[in-house]
């Protein structure tokens, strides 16, 4: 048996059917899903895109900061500047004492060297990454001139995460210059109160 519609029957179906508010809501979801997801993810994208900016922003002016202590900057410096961006960001989670940040080092080292330069000496920076390639960092630099006396800051000698680099420096300094005198600062300003210890 055949099953005949009358077109009046397919414009009520029609009506019926354009009326109807059952999956409506489905519908509009799927219409704004898109723009939802779009949304979402462009505010992830930016959010990544920020702190990546504020990461590269931190480091140059790092960088900028290390170069212009240097008086003169060696190949081997360059490295050592260039390698010391990690260590600001390391720093920055939690291996400072209290109450210090990576600002607070840097100012600290410029007024040291400051005060350094003021007492009539020559001074240089040495920054090493906490990691194997710190020794040989610091014997490279020491074997490049004669030093009356290094003095090794307080960020490589006072955590105790980092006891084994603090022996490799110091082993690393008596190696490559024993006659050098070491000395040990308690904060980056005063640094030549402790060189002055030994000079």
């Amino acid at each position: 048996m055949a099953n005949a519609r009358s077109p009046g029957n397919l414009v009520s179906r029609l009506r019926d059917f354009a009326h109807c508010g059952n999956g409506a809501a489905a519908v509009e979801f799927a219409a704004l899903l898109p723009f939802m997801l779009a949304v979402y993810l462009g505010g992830v994208e930016i959010g990544d895109g920020v702190a990546i900016n504020r990461k590269v922003t931190i480091t140059a002016r790092d960088v900028a900061d290390l170069a212009s202590q240097y008086t003169v900057i060696h190949d081997s410096d360059m490295t050592t500047i260039l390698g010391a961006a990690p260590v600001t960001f390391t720093l920055a989670e939690g291996a400072l004492p209290p109450g210090m940040t990576a600002e607070k080092i840097h100012a600290g080292i410029k007024l040291a060297l400051a005060d350094m330069n003021g007492r009539g000496w020559l001074t240089e920076n040495c920054f090493i990454n906490p990691d194997e390639t710190a020794a040989p960092t610091v014997e490279r630099r020491l074997a490049a001139g004669h030093y009356d006396c290094v003095v090794v800051g307080a960020g490589v000698r006072l955590p105790p995460s980092r006891l084994a680099l603090f022996e490799a420096v110091v082993n690393a300094i008596h190696r490559a210059a024993p006659q050098t005198a070491i000395a040990f600062n308690s904060r980056p300003e005063d640094s030549g109160a402790a060189a002055a210890r030994w000079i």
